[in-house]
């Protein structure tokens, strides 16, 4: 099984970062009506709520320039193992099955603050292009899978919809853009989870940056390789 992961891993990375022949249109928050409103600047990261059409629960947006090259950064988001060093609030999160070489079903559980319940989501990573062959986008959708059924105790989630964005940057550094849009579910008002997602992106991209300035990284030798042949 162990194998088999980590054969599909490397074949997902390196369709990931073939795009000398392969370039997608990407899906993002531009498919549904999203009013982004900026709200601050902390440390470098900008930060936005924004207002989904037909919505109740706010989505959030945070970007900021990370000091670090493109193969590293890509390196945190692909190694499952390492999310919970970093992302915020994560403590578990593993691939269950990939469903092309191009996607993967994912799964993500986060804690709570007492006396609420943990909350867990199942959803699927998409990855694309832009048509300059610049960007690279991470698309989340929730889904449902027979691989992780829901738990005692864990309240499950759904991600209405997740973005990311990297780009390699000159100087070795790349732009990093993640928008959430997410329904933790169960009986918290929705006042109360936009007030406690509002920080989220800036957590995350924090935790990001100050994990990549504390630990020494080992790029992934596919990755690497991949980046070297195409266009950045």
């Amino acid at each position: 099984m162990k194998n088999q992961i980590r054969k599909n891993s490397k074949n997902f990375l390196k369709a990931f970062f073939a795009i000398c022949f392969l370039c997608f249109c990407h899906i993002s928050f531009a498919s549904i009506e999203t009013k982004w409103q900026k709200i601050k600047t902390m440390s470098g990261v900008d930060l936005y709520t924004g207002k989904v059409e037909g919505q109740d629960l706010v989505a959030f947006k945070g970007e900021a320039v990370i000091e670090a090259p493109l193969e590293k950064v890509a390196t945190l988001l692909y190694e499952m193992e390492l999310k919970p060093k970093w992302m915020y609030k994560v403590v578990e999160s593993k691939v269950l099955r990939y469903t092309s070489e191009l996607s993967r079903i994912e799964y993500n559980q986060t804690s709570a603050p007492w006396p609420l319940q943990n909350r867990d989501f199942v959803f699927e990573v998409k990855v694309s292009f832009s048509p300059d062959k610049k960007k690279i986008f991470l698309d989340l959708s929730n889904t449902e899978d027979p691989l992780a059924p829901t738990r005692e105790n864990v309240v499950r989630g759904a991600i209405l919809r997740g973005h990311y964005e990297l780009e390699q940057l000159e100087n070795n550094k790349t732009k990093f853009l993640v928008e959430i849009h997410s329904d933790p579910k169960g009986s918290i008002p929705t006042w109360l989870v936009n007030v406690f997602q509002r920080n989220w992106p800036y957590k995350t991209i924090s935790n990001l940056e100050n994990y990549l300035k504390n630990n020494e990284i080992k790029s992934d030798s596919t990755v690497v390789k991949m980046l070297k042949n195409s266009s950045f």
